[in-house]
């Protein structure tokens, strides 16, 4: 999964040609910006990269356009929620509503333990046990 960092446009082919757009992907902040599912990569006749994304379409993979929407970092001590309208920790890796353990307000910070992958997503255990996104949108580095 990525997210724009930027405004880009999504296009047809991995080869970029102004009559080839698809859609404008307008820049927002990170809480906000649009994401996508990457499926593959792609090179353009130039050699650029380019992800294929599931619905079929490119955009660059300059790192400057967009990035990795979950954290990957092993190291990092701890957490700030940075959504405005908080998240919830959780007791299991997997998350839904009847594992949920307490809710966490935009700003609170907590301590890591150990990174945990879910697929293609990041969660970090806490040092209580719980379970807390990865996600870039959800939660920052402090």
């Amino acid at each position: 999964m990525i997210y724009a960092k930027q405004g880009l446009y999504r296009y047809s082919r991995p080869t970029f040609k102004k009559n080839q757009r698809l859609a404008y992907v307008k820049h927002q902040p990170r809480i906000k910006a649009q994401t996508f599912k990457v499926v593959g990569t792609a090179q353009s006749t130039k050699g650029r990269t380019r992800y294929l994304l599931a619905d079929g379409s490119y955009v660059t993979a300059r790192a400057n356009f967009v990035a990795n929407l979950y954290w990957q970092g092993k190291d990092y001590q701890k957490l700030r929620v940075i959504n405005p309208k908080g998240t919830y920790e959780y007791k299991q890796p997997t998350f839904n509503k009847t594992k949920r353990a307490t809710y966490l307000k935009k700003g609170t910070v907590v301590k890591v333990k150990r990174l945990v992958r879910h697929g293609y997503m990041t969660r970090y255990q806490l040092t209580n046990g719980h379970y807390l996104t990865g996600n870039k949108q959800w939660v920052s580095v402090k």
